[in-house]
């Protein structure tokens, strides 16, 4: 009986410790993608204003 009990022990521990793991890996591919959105969106800009045509544009 106190093998059964120390197994389902060591299963709630493993258990918690997985479900705490996939907590932190979705923040913290929440928090690499918020900081890799403002990036891309910026190189996508600096793309699109470098294919313009510069008359376009006007003087600089």
């Amino acid at each position: 009986m106190q093998i059964l009990q120390e197994q389902i022990s060591v299963h709630a521990v493993v258990t918690q410790f997985i479900n705490w793991s996939k907590i932190m890996l979705k923040k913290e591919l929440t928090e690499s993608l918020l900081t890799l959105m403002p990036i891309v969106a910026f190189v996508i800009l600096a793309l699109y204003l470098l294919i313009q045509d510069a008359s376009s544009v006007g003087p600089l």
